[in-house]
């Protein structure tokens, strides 16, 4: 991309809408993927993180055309996406916090269930 943008516009890096929300992306998943490695959070982190990173590839993707509706890359301008968009982006964000209230009440009322043989010997004596 940065060969093609240098022959037609004359530079490498534009700081177009469209390239900056694909580099936020990147940086963001980025992240999230050095945080699981470093420690910084748990699997459960990991789930967490690309499921809100997914909201930078959607602004990217779609954001960028139907939301913002400028910059250099003219292909796929529309109107009207900033229902469907900002749907999206609610539902996810909806997701992520009963994920994480799930999460976080399952840590509390741990599950505890008695082992078959356990039951049959308590149940003897």
């Amino acid at each position: 991309g940065g060969v093609w943008a240098n022959y037609s516009w004359g530079r490498f890096w534009g700081w177009d809408p469209k390239e900056t929300w694909a580099l936020i992306a990147l940086l963001c998943y980025i992240t999230t993927l050095h945080g699981r490695l470093a420690g910084w959070w748990t699997e459960f982190g990991l789930v967490v993180a690309s499921v809100v990173c997914f909201l930078a590839v959607l602004m990217a993707w779609y954001g960028v055309n139907f939301v913002l509706g400028k910059g250099l890359h003219s292909y796929g301008f529309g109107i009207g996406g900033e229902t469907y968009v900002g749907t999206f982006v609610i539902a996810d964000l909806l997701f992520v916090a009963f994920a994480i209230w799930r999460h976080r009440s399952s840590k509390r009322f741990p599950i505890t269930r008695e082992e078959p043989v356990a039951a049959a010997v308590s149940a003897a004596d």
